[in-house]
């Protein structure tokens, strides 16, 4: 990072939700993201200090967070289905704000669990990406370091260029859920007995899982 040219241009630091950025049409040539995993953390807890200093309302905050691992307590494995739709979402509103020959990096924990059941998240946004999108993957890498308890943690950083001409909002929805089934069906194998029946009441009630609410920036004080 130290051998990257110093630039004069103004920065912008913008506060929306990313499946509706504040940007125009085909303006961006480089997006590089982290986004949230499936069921590793609660983001408005985990920043719980600072968000109320801020004085944000974390009931309302966390309705827009993906993945978190408190939606849909009373069978998890919904939030699978979501953090599908979600990133299709996000990856739609990236594929209009990106400009042709545009590059995006994804940085993604490898590995989430859901009740003893393992899920690639890799996987699922390089599924949804490609498929859902038809975004193109250039490149995919892999980084390595240990967490506190000296366990080797993997991520994986996945290079797409965005498409040309991308489907509509309800297209790519529905090829997002579709593989969300996909990878509930996948993961039934591997499930422990007593994760199966919740794998199954969630491929059963897949159609019912809507996409998280939008961030609404102007509405999260105070409550």
């Amino acid at each position: 990072m130290v051998e990257l040219p110093f630039s004069c241009q103004p920065i912008a630091v913008l506060l929306s939700d990313a499946r509706e950025i504040p940007l125009s049409d085909s303006s961006i040539d480089l997006v590089i993201t982290s986004p949230p995993y499936i069921n590793v953390f609660n983001y408005h807890q985990q920043y719980r200090a600072s968000m109320e200093a801020l004085n944000w309302n974390l009931l309302k905050v966390s309705r827009s967070e993906f993945g978190a691992n408190r939606k849909h307590r009373s069978n998890r494995f919904l939030t699978v289905v979501q953090f599908c739709l979600d990133i299709a979402q996000t990856v739609g509103e990236l594929a209009r704000v990106c400009c042709s020959g545009a590059r995006l990096i994804f940085v993604v924990g490898r590995e989430s669990k859901v009740k003893r059941t393992r899920f690639f998240n890799g996987e699922i946004v390089t599924e949804v990406c490609h498929r859902a999108l038809g975004f193109n993957l250039i490149l995919k890498q892999q980084r390595v370091f240990r967490n506190s308890f000296g366990q080797s943690i993997f991520e994986d950083i996945i290079h797409f260029s965005p498409p040309i001409k991308y489907p509509p909002h309800g297209v790519y929805l529905e090829i997002a859920r579709r593989i969300a089934q996909e990878t509930l069906e996948k993961s039934y194998s591997t499930a422990p007995e007593q994760s199966k029946n919740d794998i199954r009441l969630a491929l059963k009630n897949i159609s019912d899982v809507h996409a998280s609410p939008l961030f609404d920036a102007q509405n999260v004080r105070g409550g």
